[in-house]
């Protein structure tokens, strides 16, 4: 099997990449285990149906199982069998803030999150050991995906809990969302019912924009308080991220806060056409897009 093109926009992750081993469940032709230090950046989160060891730091080695690779075109569309340098970098955030206390930009410490689209759970596995008063890992409801998430949580968090290491008054879960689907008990019951909503890699089909936006206005707590927070790669161009945007605030959610961040930690501001230089430096440098979002003023009634 030869080695995959990274898509746009994940070819350098850099420093985002420098905290994780692999497991080989599925070997890469002419690449094994021994020499993984040889492989591009990107497939060390990238390789299906492997174990990843992602050192967080503060919460010490954490142990993500990836999917295989789907059978069918509809479910590897989901691509949740892949982590993705946007839920690297929303991890790196949280985990460094639950340092500082509740001051901190990117605390999530007495906070309810709800992470849409959680593919591995990475991120809402930090939240949880962050210190959020109740963790929500959501994604499409499909067996398979939310049994691997599930699996993350309980080896990351439960066992923690178990060792009397982690308290939550309201605990952590795994629920099935499909992103713009109101109806559902699950919806239903938790409208407006948290103050973080996250979401890292889950733009990558424009024409689920819509549905997204309006998920994360159905969770989200009323009140200037709460906040979405949306990171994700350019592998779309910035001109159907910045639609996203203007879709968001059709849904009642104002941007606070955007900004680029590459993988060693040097940002810059947000523009929607940067002409050749986006190419390069993009690409090459592996900027993320930052955003957080916020009830529209008269939405918090």
């Amino acid at each position: 099997m030869s080695i995959p093109t990274p898509p746009a926009g994940h070819a350098s992750t850099g420093s985002l990449t420098s905290r994780i081993r692999i497991k080989i469940a599925q070997p890469i032709d002419n690449h094994p285990t021994a020499n993984q230090e040889t492989w591009p950046e990107y497939l060390r989160m990238q390789h299906p149906n492997a174990t990843l060891i992602y050192d967080s730091g503060s919460f010490g080695a954490l142990e993500l199982h990836l999917l295989p690779t789907p059978n069918s075109k509809e479910d590897s569309d989901l691509l949740a069998h892949y982590l993705w340098d946007s839920s690297l970098l929303l991890s790196q955030l949280i985990a460094g803030s639950a340092q500082h206390g509740h001051e901190a930009r990117w605390s999530v410490r007495g906070s309810r999150v709800l992470e849409l689209g959680s593919g591995t759970g990475l991120v809402g596995v930090i939240c949880a050991l962050a210190g959020a008063e109740r963790t929500v890992l959501t994604d499409f409801p499909a067996s398979d995906i939310l049994e691997n998430i599930r699996g993350n949580v309980e080896r990351n968090v439960m066992s923690r809990q178990q060792r009397s290491l982690l308290r939550q008054r309201d605990g952590v879960s795994v629920e099935a969302h499909k992103w713009g689907d109101l109806h559902d008990a699950f919806a239903k019951s938790n409208a407006h019912q948290f103050t973080r909503v996250v979401a890292t890699g889950c733009l990558w089909l424009p024409e689920q924009h819509e549905s997204i936006a309006r998920s994360m206005a159905q969770f989200l707590a009323k009140g200037r308080e709460a906040e979405v927070w949306v990171v994700s790669g350019f592998f779309l161009g910035r001109e159907k991220l910045a639609r996203f945007f203007a879709i968001a605030r059709a849904e009642g959610l104002d941007v606070r806060e955007v900004f680029e961040q590459n993988a060693v930690g040097d940002r810059r501001e947000w523009m929607v056409d940067r002409g050749l230089e986006d190419v390069k430096e993009t690409v090459e440098q592996g900027w993320l897009l930052v955003a957080v979002l916020c009830q529209r003023d008269g939405e918090s009634s």
